[in-house]
């Protein structure tokens, strides 16, 4: 029996049972949101960096999303947002007329969405059996 039922002797009942049409309300007004997170243990806990465009009211930013999360509300709350710790492996320097190579790494037991883009250097020094 649940906690409910023995303190106040009926079954709960939550609005969403009382209203089969506020269900189906509810679950079509779902439809067009987007999840942009992916299940599992190594899934990425946080997307960016992205720049802030304003502050709204208190609590919530405006932020430019790239053109692949163009579904999402581009609105957040301060709570959602960390900020962004500078690390130099994500800086790419610019090099007067000069090219830096990089290779798009597919990581095994990823999605295609997951890959992600390596200096060629680094890489032929790390893996140099992948190249000929």
């Amino acid at each position: 029996m649940a906690p409910y039922e023995a303190l106040y002797s009926r079954k709960y009942r939550s609005l969403i049972h009382w209203d089969e049409a506020g269900e189906n309300r509810i679950l079509a007004s779902m439809k067009g949101v987007l999840r942009f997170v992916k299940n599992g243990k190594l899934r990425l806990r946080f997307l960016g960096p992205f720049k802030i465009l304003e502050r709204i009211g208190t609590v919530a930013y405006r932020v430019t999303l790239p053109p692949e999360l163009a579904a999402v509300h581009n609105v957040f709350y301060g709570s959602m947002l960390r900020k962004y710790v500078h690390n130099p492996n994500h800086v790419i320097h610019q090099l007067r007329n000069r090219e830096v190579p990089f290779v798009n790494v597919q990581w095994r037991n990823h999605g295609l969405g997951e890959s992600t883009w390596e200096k060629e250097e680094e890489f032929r020094i790390e893996y140099p059996e992948l190249f000929d």
